[in-house]
């Protein structure tokens, strides 16, 4: 009995998160997924579809910085990430471009959960340099500039993400947040045309 309540107390938990709740951003009824095949439409071809598009790359990042070496879960993100998601930082800011941070270095955004468990919410991790090493991009690793920490209650693509760093190449489109002119179905048409071409 305890197990069958257990069970069905977390299937109810998961359909009000993604079901029942509205998303948790700025006209959520305007942002769609897009499955395009073999990353045919990069997310800087199609202005004529959305006020903003993104691209995101899950990766595993190997973390140095003085402390114990730890392996976390991160992705690679474009640029318009934190636009298209209405999100604001807890402390610095967002990456605006490919390249952020002092000296040309890439700029990275932590979690608040690493924030507060990694550096003890120490405000001063601004402008630290952090050694990551990329599972997925091996040629693409080094130091980086902390320069941003993430909301405490926003998540993307799910709760275990701790770094984002910005996409260094143009990659298919994910998501997008229609055009106020565009319904979903032109925007389908419109996509599908630029996959062909």
């Amino acid at each position: 009995l305890g197990v069958g309540i257990a069970l069905n107390a977390s299937a109810y938990a998961l359909m009000e998160a993604y079901l029942l709740r509205p998303l948790p951003y700025p006209e959520p009824q305007r942002l769609v997924r897009v499955e395009t095949p073999v990353e045919a439409v990069s997310w800087t071809d199609t202005e004529e579809v959305f006020e903003l598009a993104l691209s995101t790359d899950l990766d595993g990042f190997t973390l140095l910085d003085g402390g114990p070496p730890e392996v976390v879960l991160g992705a690679w993100v474009t640029p318009t990430f934190f636009r298209f998601y209405g999100v604001h930082p807890a402390l610095g800011r967002f990456f605006a471009t490919e390249e952020a941070g002092s000296g040309g270095r890439p700029g990275a955004v932590i979690s608040h959960d690493l924030w507060a468990n990694r550096y003890n919410r120490d405000r001063n991790v601004l402008g630290r340099t952090l050694r990551v090493y990329s599972s997925e991009r091996r040629s693409q690793v080094g130091g980086v500039e902390i320069i941003g920490v993430l909301p405490e209650d926003f998540w993307f693509p799910n709760g275990y993400t701790r770094v984002l760093l910005p996409m260094p190449e143009a990659g298919a489109v994910e998501f997008g947040r229609l055009r106020t002119d565009v319904p979903p179905r032109r925007a389908e048409a419109l996509l599908t045309a630029l996959a062909r071409s």
